[in-house]
């Protein structure tokens, strides 16, 4: 026999359930005790600072010019060419340097650090407009051209020119730590050399438009430097061909 559950009944369960949502709702909100944490790690990066150089109280440590007595090529820190990490005693920034037949220029890109820099492994890379080894130079002892990257000929009398291209120096640079600046041991090369039979074919081929739609030939020898840390985290050499390969992406060679 089915029994029926009377009306209050009903209610009291209806209640009942009311009251167990009301407090799960309310159970749903309690902020429970948390905590959090955060540990911030810092890490220190290895830099290159240009060298302390300035063209109105020269730094002692710069390199001299080639011949500084020599008349015809007066250098002093106030035209002296410094610039960024490379510097060049001998290049007088005021003086004009006409390309004639058999010219000679002295011209002696350095590459420098500052104090506190990280051990650097140095390249330079040369780019030259003129044409048919019109315009070149030779190379300094403590430095190489790296394999099929650089463009040379050889004279009559057996001595070997280079004309452009990717060159590194044979040392390292390392930081001094007492306030001083390293510089590389000799320059890339000391002068550039204007062969005795130049002509108009060998000259760059590059023109710019100026003002008012005039062209002008571009002229410029250009000198770039490159530097690579020559040891990783732990304090092992890294490859040359590591180093090699960075330096060539740099300046786009494939």
């Amino acid at each position: 026999m089915k029994t029926k559950r009377s009306k209050k009944g009903k209610i009291a369960a209806l209640v009942t359930v009311a009251l167990l949502l009301v407090a799960m709702a309310v159970m749903g909100t309690i902020a429970w005790l948390t905590a959090e944490d955060e540990v911030t790690n810092t890490f220190t990066v290895g830099t290159f600072n240009k060298p302390d150089i300035n063209p109105e109280n020269p730094d002692p440590d710069i390199p001299k010019p080639v011949d500084p007595s020599d008349p015809d090529n007066p250098v002093s820190g106030d035209d002296m060419d410094l610039d960024g990490y490379i510097v060049e005693p001998s290049w007088n920034i005021n003086r004009e340097h006409k390309i004639l037949p058999g010219k000679t220029f002295y011209k002696d890109p350095y590459v420098g650090i500052g104090d506190g820099s990280e051990e650097a492994a140095v390249y330079v890379y040369i780019s030259n407009p003129f044409n048919n080894n019109s315009v070149y130079f030779k190379l300094n002892d403590k430095w190489g051209a790296v394999t099929d990257c650089a463009e040379s000929f050889t004279s009559g009398n057996g001595t070997l020119y280079y004309t452009s291209g990717l060159f590194k120096y044979d040392g390292t640079l390392t930081k001094s730590g007492n306030g001083s600046n390293t510089w590389t041991g000799e320059p890339v090369f000391n002068q550039i050399i204007v062969a005795e039979d130049i002509d108009a074919a060998d000259l760059p081929v590059n023109k710019v438009e100026g003002e008012g739609g005039a062209v002008s030939q571009t002229n410029d020898i250009v000198v770039k430097a490159f530097l690579h840390q020559v040891n990783d985290a732990d304090g092992s050499p890294i490859a040359t061909s590591v180093m090699e390969k960075a330096a060539k992406e740099a300046f786009g060679i494939e």
